[in-house]
């Protein structure tokens, strides 16, 4: 469940020797990130967020308008026929879909991107990622108000969290910092990695974000 992840992050911080570190967190992790610091909002000295699942409302609208700006691209035509496709398909159909619509989940379908999706199915315990799902149906994020830089990170063309979604999980968080990197899909250190990095050097030295 969300809540036992939630638990296992708190009490593996300090068995591994470690005390208020940096927490980045990315997608459903966010959401495990948002549950532990509700639950001890001391845990962390910093919070780097990228692209965070907490707030879904206007996903749809979002994604459409993602779509339809990817949908300009012939090179991403058959992908965005099939995540359009995907909402009303019928389960034995949901597979091939998934695999056409991969490309969208990056901000370019270069070897990197493929490679990364390859090494993705590898990833992912089904049973454990359908138990999630039914345990977070209808899951509202915990407000979080922390005394620590918090850092929300989102990608212009991200097609799971749009970033309209994630500007409004970063402005239900008081005092964090939103930064959208242009051209970036669901994994925006692939996508722009010095981007990406320098954001996330700013919260590891210590710096004012900007």
């Amino acid at each position: 469940t969300l809540d036992r992840l939630a638990r296992d992050l708190i009490e593996v911080i300090p068995l591994l020797g470690l005390e208020r570190p940096v927490l980045l967190a990315h997608s459903f992790g966010c959401r495990i990130a948002a549950t532990a610091l509700a639950l001890e909002p001391g845990l962390a000295a910093a919070v780097v967020l990228v692209t965070p699942p907490l707030v879904l409302d206007g996903f749809l609208e979002g994604r459409e308008a993602i779509l339809a700006v990817r949908a300009a691209d012939p090179q991403y035509a058959d992908a965005v026929e099939a995540a359009r496709a995907l909402p009303d398909a019928r389960p034995r159909d949901r597979a091939f879909l998934e695999r056409e619509s991969r490309p969208l989940w990056y901000g370019r379908w270069d070897a990197a991107a493929q490679a990364h999706a390859e090494s993705g199915a590898s990833q992912v315990n089904v049973r454990t990622a359908l138990t999630l799902r039914n345990d977070t149906a209808g899951w509202e994020p915990p407000a979080l108000d922390l005394d620590v830089p918090v850092l929300v990170i989102a990608g212009e063309l991200d097609l799971a969290v749009p970033p309209g979604c994630a500007h409004a999980a970063a402005a239900a968080i008081p005092g964090a910092t939103y930064a959208e990197l242009e051209g970036a899909g669901h994994f925006p250190w692939l996508d722009d990695p010095q981007a990406f990095t320098a954001l996330v050097d700013d919260v590891l030295d210590g710096r004012a974000l900007t």
